[in-house]
């Protein structure tokens, strides 16, 4: 009885270790996907100074913004985009 319960607990811990990693490879993903798209203007008239991960530079950079749409790939602050995009260490 002893051995099949250490073996469940065993098992479900392996389970649950499974998960997180997989959880954390999604999240990865993820942010891989919106950092590495290039800026997008958006579809509106307005000009606004936002801030984008540039993969190729590999820091942070100012494009305009037209208020509206674009992609993932723009943050109000450098500090934001670099919190999302380059200190995870996604690579």
């Amino acid at each position: 009885m002893k051995i099949a319960s250490a073996l469940y607990c065993f098992f479900a811990l392996l389970m649950m270790s499974a998960t997180e990693r997989t959880a954390l490879e999604q999240q990865i993903e993820f942010r891989n996907r919106i950092c590495s798209a290039h800026p997008q203007y958006g579809k509106c008239n307005g000009h606004r100074r936002l801030w984008y991960y540039n993969p190729t530079y590999k820091h942070c950079q100012t494009f305009i913004h037209s208020n509206c749409g674009g992609n993932g790939n723009r943050f109000f602050s450098r500090e934001q985009c670099l919190k999302f995009c380059v200190l995870p260490k996604l690579n």
